[in-house]
C-alpha cells in the first residue's frame, strides 16, 4: 500500500469537548493512502486492537500523537501497517 506521510502543524480541540471553542496547538501526523479513501483507512484504523482514532480532514488522516505515550508508539505503528494492509 502506497502512503503519503506528513508531519504538520494543526491545533486540537482541549478536553474533548469539556471547553468547547479551545484548541491546543499541536502536530499531528497526516496519512494519506494512495489506494484507499481518507473514510476507507480511518474505518481501518479504528477496527485496530487497539483503536487508533484519527480525524478526517482534507482528504487526509490526521493522528494527533499528543495522547500516545512512548510505550504505545510500537503498538500504534503495528495497528496502522495493518490497516494499510487490510488487516
Amino acid at each position: 500500500m502506497l502512503l503519503v506521510v506528513l508531519v504538520v502543524a494543526e491545533k486540537s480541540p482541549v478536553g474533548g469537548g469539556s471547553l468547547p471553542g479551545q484548541d491546543l496547538p499541536t502536530w499531528v501526523v497526516a496519512l494519506r493512502a494512495l489506494k484507499q479513501s481518507d473514510d476507507q483507512l480511518s474505518a481501518s484504523l479504528r477496527v485496530q486492537q487497539p483503536p487508533i482514532i484519527g480525524r478526517v480532514q482534507d482528504g487526509r488522516v490526521l493522528l494527533d500523537p499528543r495522547t500516545v505515550q512512548g510505550t504505545e508508539e510500537a503498538e500504534m505503528l503495528d495497528g496502522v501497517k495493518k490497516a494499510l494492509a487490510g488487516h
